[in-house]
């Protein structure tokens, strides 16, 4: 049931009257419609024009950021800071895997399945990363910060881009020297 409310159809009449906004949000939405994007943004603000700045933000930043090319990246990729469509050699694939399993010792995570309502479930474990291990073994925190957001386009696309999912944040084994360098 798509939600038809004033707010919610005057946040798409302000999408459709930009035809940049109307183009990333169609390249954008995956298998929600625009209607249901519209409606996310105008629940998640206060006013039309405060749900209209919110979309317009996120969509130039999914359009800066090339948030559309992660989905279909490999883990080492993004840890790697290789851009998609960039052909590896043998050589950046063995440390694409090496970063990897770096990465995956420090901060388990993965989808672990589905909930009894459905929702993929996402678990990720911090009680084992240490930040500065990780970028003195290569692994950048720019790339780390892009690694958590590959991680829920991937959530996401295995939800063909519709309804929720649960994330389960472990913090069992953290401490402060994990935030001090």
């Amino acid at each position: 049931q798509e939600d038809r409310s004033p707010k919610v159809q005057a946040v798409r009449q302000e999408i459709e009257a930009d035809p940049d906004l109307l183009t990333a949000a169609h390249a954008h939405r995956g298998g929600e419609s625009l209607n249901a994007l519209c409606a996310r943004f105008a629940h998640a603000s206060s006013s039309v024009s405060a749900a209209v700045t919110l979309l317009a933000n996120d969509l130039r930043y999914r359009d800066t950021e090339r948030i559309l090319e992660l989905s279909a990246m490999t883990p080492g990729a993004v840890l790697s800071g290789r851009r998609a469509g960039v052909v590896p050699s043998a050589q950046d694939r063995a440390h694409e895997a090496e970063l990897r399993a770096i990465h995956d010792a420090m901060l388990p995570n993965g989808l672990l399945g589905h909930d009894r309502l459905g929702r993929p479930i996402l678990y990720k474990h911090y009680g084992q990363v240490r930040i500065a291990g990780l970028t003195s073994r290569g692994i950048e925190l720019a790339n780390l910060i892009r690694y958590n957001t590959y991680l829920c386009e991937r959530t996401a696309a295995a939800m063909q881009q519709r309804g929720k999912w649960v994330i389960i944040i472990d913090m069992s084994g953290i401490g402060l020297s994990q935030v001090i360098a």
